[in-house]
């Protein structure tokens, strides 16, 4: 009998840990739960393929804030709002991480639609 390769098993999660940048960060979570994912059923697979609309509506909603913070710095005389380094670029670093949720979101929306496809087609996308 042969026992369990662990020093395989590590590597292999080590790899796996490395494709996903091991960033601490939600979107490297959802990458990472995804890539591991177990048989979905056909539902559960309709569900994820239908987040790419909601994603959509929360981008456009991200646009719209950081529009807003523009305007705001544009035109801000007097109130020294944001004009710290330290919080534009907390500010910035929030931003980016919704973004980067967002596109995660949408990566595995695809992923969900094309295996609705393979399994015998879609409404969707």
């Amino acid at each position: 009998m042969n026992k369990p390769n662990c020093i395989a098993a590590s590597q292999e999660v080590k790899t796996e840990v490395e494709r996903v940048e091991y960033l601490a960060s939600p979107s490297s979570l959802i990458r990472l739960l995804w890539s591991k994912k177990a048989p979905l059923a056909r539902h559960e697979l309709e569900w994820v393929g239908s987040l790419g609309e909601t994603a959509a509506i929360e981008l456009s909603q991200v646009a719209d804030t950081v529009e807003g913070i523009g305007n705001l710095i544009i035109n801000d005389e007097d109130s020294g709002a944001l004009q710290s380094k330290d919080a534009v670029a907390r500010l910035l670093y929030s931003i980016s991480n919704q973004i980067s949720v967002l596109s995660e979101i949408v990566y595995i929306t695809g992923d969900a639609n094309a295996l609705l496809k393979l399994a015998g087609g879609s409404d969707r996308g």
